[in-house]
């Protein structure tokens, strides 16, 4: 048996990493609710990748606040102040 952790996005269950089957391979499905956990490092890490990519792609686009503070710190700790 394969363990595989997924979300739901509304329409189907999408898996959180790589899967070892085939496209259009057929499965049989026996799904228990996670309980709430926090994410993984890995995870924590790839949304701080994809937050300082968004910093860049606004900064290049000229439509970034300067004024947020995109820090680590600031973003979880729940003060990431936006001035707006």
């Amino acid at each position: 048996m394969t363990m595989i952790r997924a979300h739901f996005d509304g329409r189907g269950f999408i898996p959180d990493g790589p899967v070892p089957f085939r496209v259009n391979q057929a499965v049989t499905l026996h799904v228990d609710a996670a309980q709430d956990q926090p994410p993984s490092a890995e995870e924590v890490e790839r949304g701080l990748q994809g937050l300082a990519e968004l910093k860049k792609l606004a900064d290049k686009k000229g439509c970034g606040n300067p004024n947020v503070d995109w820090s680590r710190e600031s973003i979880y700790s729940g003060t990431l102040d936006d001035p707006r």
